[in-house]
């Protein structure tokens, strides 16, 4: 005869089915936890991203000219078989006053030199 009960469990092992449940129970809403509250700071580290401003230290009229240094390509993937190069270089800022100010690890520092002059209609040396 077949008979869609569940099977006995007796005593002394009911405990330790019960123990085993309640950790598997425990993991899964431990998990959801920890991914609801992961969820929720990446969208306020996102928020908090999109409003950062930097500090001005020099103003477009004064800036001579702006020169690329330092130009290099590096590996930035993680795999030596299958490298993905970015090319990464310095930009130095000279000012009309001679100040110097170095820039450091631009990625593709000529296409954002490029960029950065007609935003700005910059008319450099």
């Amino acid at each position: 005869m077949f008979s869609l009960r569940y099977p006995y469990v007796s005593p002394p092992y009911l405990s330790a089915y019960l123990i085993v449940v309640l950790i598997g129970v425990g993991l899964i809403a431990g998990s959801v936890y920890a991914i609801t509250k992961l969820v929720k700071a990446a969208r306020k580290f996102g928020r908090i991203a999109n409003t950062l401003e930097g500090e001005l230290i020099v103003p477009w009229n004064s800036v001579k000219t702006i020169v690329v240094t330092n130009m290099r390509q590096e590996n930035v993937a993680n795999s030596v078989l299958r490298p993905i190069f970015k090319e990464i270089g310095d930009w130095r800022v000279m000012t009309a006053d001679g100040r110097e100010i170095t820039i450091p690890f631009v990625d593709d520092p000529f296409n954002k030199l490029n960029y950065v002059k007609t935003k700005y209609n910059l008319i450099l040396q």
